[in-house]
C-alpha cells in the first residue's frame, strides 16, 4: 500500500514538474500578434548571459505580410531581439523562444519593441511555428 501511494505522489508530482501552457494560449497570442510574417533569417548573432539564457539578435527579411502593424513592404529587413532561456531542469510555464537559425524560413508573431528599435517574438515558444 506504502508503495503504491509513493508511486502516485511521484506520478502527480512528474505530471507538475512538466506542466506547458494549453495550446490556447499560444494560439491567443498569435491572434494578438500585431504583426505577423513570413520571414527568412539572415543572420543571428547571440550572446550568453549566463548558464541559462543567451540573448538573441536576429536579422530577417520579409518574404511574405499576413498582418502589419506598420509601413512594411515584402523585402524589408527587421531585427528581432529576444531572450532565449534554457534551463538546465524542468520548470513550469510557457515553452522557451526557440532560437533562430540562419538560413531558416518560418513564420512569426511579432511585436514592435520601440525601445531596442526592432521586434521581440508576441507569442513566446509559438512565436516562429503554427500550432497545429
Amino acid at each position: 500500500m506504502r508503495h503504491a501511494l509513493l508511486a502516485v505522489i511521484a506520478l502527480l508530482l512528474s505530471g507538475c514538474l512538466t506542466a506547458e501552457l494549453s495550446p490556447q494560449f499560444y494560439r491567443d497570442r498569435q491572434q494578438q500578434a500585431p504583426d505577423h510574417y513570413g520571414i527568412e533569417v539572415l543572420s543571428v548573432q547571440i550572446e550568453s548571459l549566463g548558464p541559462e539564457q543567451t540573448a538573441v539578435d536576429a536579422t530577417v527579411r520579409v518574404t511574405t505580410i499576413y498582418r502589419c502593424s506598420s509601413a512594411r513592404a515584402l523585402g524589408d529587413v527587421l531585427h528581432i531581439r529576444y531572450i532565449h532561456d534554457h534551463p538546465k531542469r524542468v520548470v513550469m510555464g510557457p515553452r522557451p523562444i526557440p532560437l533562430l537559425e540562419a538560413g531558416e524560413t518560418c513564420p512569426a508573431w511579432l511585436q514592435p519593441d520601440p525601445d531596442r528599435q526592432g521586434h521581440e517574438p508576441a507569442a513566446r515558444g509559438y512565436s516562429f511555428q503554427a500550432i497545429r
